[in-house]
């Protein structure tokens, strides 16, 4: 019979198979999220060698492999994002080996385990590839240093020098971050087991394993007393002695729920990440459809792979060890859930399947593969018969799993190509801006970007050539600064954010208040036009007087262009690229452009007699009886040049098609008739057509 066993170098090729249909297929297409945006953005004004000081002021270690991971890959997203699935293969290929060391005689079980891992779902920032990365680095560091802490206890040619580069690895690895503290309190178990082999007395043995576990204690203390007491960091704060102090028994009832919760979350609903996405309600049928059949596929494909087993398999199940291993397997990776979620619970930091504390699901990855293959393994122990429902089981929560990382990934390419297009119809609406400019925003259509991470592609755009002391521009989201580094939204209320390196100095004085809320388009807000625009943000409408437009630089020489290397060129036929030209001619009062750009785009295809509509009349009827009526105020500007210039008949019949679609936009069209009465030449103030028009509107009652 074929052996079809995944052993020696196969078992590295089906890792990177798995790792490459699971987290490959987009790399193209997505960018840069989250904290990638400030890396990147240092590299390039600043150089690689600065990040030893980026990084100072909380994880001073990380900077050097920023330093070295920085020189040599650039600064190309697909660079990043192979490199990041490099790392997890890297990941999984270390759990795979330490497995085989603790346990020789069980490869198949260490192969399925290592599976697991690489396919984890619950950890859902892989497409966050320079922050998330070194993390994945660091993590296969420390999975390599149990492996060589084993192989060093076990007495091999070179056991003190793998023991001195297992403590290196340790070292290296909780000075750097703190993601793994607690899954360092697993050593003194693998050291047991580790001696097991010797069949010492379990006295003498619990005995050598401490002492052999005594310098990673060390270790371990070290970093506590340097992190507690000695570095002053911005990160989480150990919050469990102040609860303890105030109220015992309720901390620790309230510690012990949470862990119990973020266990089970993590141990078993992770694999299930892939229905739970689905519930946001954010994906059609393409975003359900074809993830899906990329899972089942594999799940069938590896259910007949291990069917072809189904000997070898019964044979190894009736092993009589099998239970006693599989039942101590699924008791160690829960323990490994336990002692991970240490640190995140002691700082009070939720542990969860949600961006962003999906994050430290890096932690609970290495216990809940243990505790699933433990539990896998203990059911076809129990009853041979129970084989084929083990290997179902398997499979499908490998096809869940890689359904869940395509779906995730596809979630990361729709948003980077809206972050594409905000910065693209930034760029056309405000051409150049005054150094020390805030632009205040709210309720930002991104999940994987904050208007922090954001602020670096902002300088990068206005401020594309030296790197600076003082950062000129700064993105503030009202929703999450008002309150800390927003005092309150009144004028001269200063605003100070520090950036590592840099820093911004600057005043709600001035400022240029905007918003972006797909499919309308950008939004700069006019104080004198836009108070009645429909469909604002709360907090926008709160800030509307400190939006100062004298702020945005217009001269011939203002031409902001995001780095195109990473956004690419800029949108051609684009309706909100034109919007933007509009809305900027509007501000510059450029009416004859304003009315030649509207001829352009809402004029054509020419006149009712040819059997054709103009295109404003199928823009009308695209979005009158949507959820996004509010997208007609975006013909406005239009409007108002075509009644400057003198074209009212132009105006007037864009102004009653709007109306009549939709009589919620009354409020806003009379406002905006207002203003050109209220501000434009005498003979516009008395032309009949704009009290016949406004009477049409029912201003007067409004």
């Amino acid at each position: 019979m074929k052996n079809y066993r995944l052993e020696g170098w196969k078992v590295p090729i089906a890792l990177l198979l798995f790792c490459a249909i699971s987290y490959a297929p987009f790399i193209p297409w997505l960018g840069y999220y989250w904290d990638d945006w400030p890396t990147i953005w240092f590299r390039h004004f600043y150089g690689p060698s600065h990040f030893r000081e980026v990084f100072s002021i909380d994880r001073p270690l990380l900077g050097w492999l920023f330093s070295i991971t920085t020189s040599l890959l650039g600064e190309s997203p697909i660079s990043w994002q192979v490199f990041a699935f490099i790392a997890r293969w890297i990941g999984s290929m270390a759990t795979w080996w330490t497995l085989q060391v603790l346990w020789p005689s069980r490869r198949r079980e260490a192969t399925w385990a290592a599976i697991l891992f690489a396919l984890y779902p619950g950890f859902g920032q892989q497409p966050i590839s320079v922050t998330y990365s070194h993390v994945l680095i660091l993590q296969a560091i420390f999975i390599f240093s149990l492996g060589l802490m084993i192989q060093a206890t076990r007495r091999s040619p070179r056991s003190w020098c793998q023991m001195l580069i297992a403590l290196s690895g340790s070292a290296y690895t909780l000075f750097s971050v703190e993601y793994f503290f607690g899954l360092e309190l697993l050593r003194p178990v693998f050291l047991w087991g580790a001696l097991g082999e010797r069949s010492r007395p379990t006295w003498p043995r619990i005995k050598k394993a401490l002492l052999l576990w005594l310098p990673f204690g060390g270790v371990m203390a070290a970093f506590l007393i340097w992190r507690l007491g000695i570095h002053t960091t911005p990160r989480g704060q150990v919050q469990l002695f102040r609860l303890l102090e105030q109220a015992p028994a309720l901390a620790l009832l309230r510690l012990g729920r949470t862990a119990l919760l973020d266990m089970f979350e993590s141990g078993f609903v992770a694999w299930l990440r892939f229905f739970i996405i689905l519930e946001t309600g954010e994906f059609g049928w393409p975003q359900f459809f074809l993830p899906a059949l990329a899972g089942l596929t594999i799940s069938i494909l590896a259910f007949l792979y291990l069917h072809r087993q189904e000997s070898d398999i019964g044979t190894v199940d009736r092993d009589p060890g099998a239970k006693g291993w599989a039942g101590e397997t699924a008791m160690l990776g829960s323990y490994a859930l336990l002692i991970a979620g240490i640190p995140f619970w002691v700082t009070e930091l939720p542990i969860g399947l949600n961006f962003p504390w999906d994050r430290f699901q890096l932690a609970m990855m290495l216990g809940a593969s243990l505790m699933v293959s433990g539990i896998l393994f203990f059911l076809a122990a129990w009853s041979p018969r129970l084989t084929a429902i083990r290997n179902l089981i398997f499979s499908l929560l490998l096809g869940l799993a890689i359904a869940a990382h395509l779906q995730n990934a596809d979630r990361y390419r729709r948003e980077w190509n809206q972050q594409v297009a905000f910065f693209w119809q930034l760029a056309r609406r405000i051409p150049g801006l005054e150094p020390g400019t805030t632009l205040i925003t709210a309720e930002l259509p991104f999940v994987y970007f904050s208007d922090n991470s954001l602020s670096a592609p902002l300088n990068w755009m206005y401020s594309p050539h030296t790197p600076v002391d003082q950062l000129p521009f700064l993105l503030l989201d009202i929703d999450s600064r008002l309150g800390y580094n927003l005092a309150e939204l009144v004028e001269d209320t200063p605003i100070q954010q520090s950036y590592r390196l840099t820093s911004f100095s600057g005043s709600t004085s001035q400022a240029v208040v905007l918003f972006y809320d797909p499919p309308r388009c950008l939004r700069v807000l006019n104080p004198q036009r836009d108070q009645l625009l429909p469909k604002k943000p709360r907090h926008i409408d709160q800030s509307m007087d400190l939006s100062d437009l004298t702020h945005i630089l217009v001269s011939p020489g203002a031409s902001a262009r995001p780095p195109m290397q990473y956004y690419g060129p800029e949108p051609v036929g684009d309706w909100c690229q034109s919007f933007e030209a509009a809305d900027l001619a509007l501000q510059t009062q450029d009416w004859s452009y304003l009315v030649q750009l509207g001829d352009q785009v809402l004029m054509v295809p020419g006149d009712e007699s040819t059997g054709t509509i103009p295109a404003y009349r199928t823009f009308i009827d695209t979005y009158a009886s949507s959820a996004d009526w509010s997208k007609l105020a975006e013909l406005v500007p239009f409007i108002e040049g075509y009644a400057r210039y003198g074209e009212m008949e132009k105006a007037a019949e864009l102004t009653r098609a709007i109306y009549l679609a939709t009589p919620k936009m009354g409020y806003y069209l009379c406002a905006a008739w207002s203003h050109i009465a209220n501000t434009g030449t005498p003979a516009l103030a008395q032309e009949p057509g704009v009290a016949n028009l406004q009477a049409e509107l029912e201003c007067s009652i409004r």
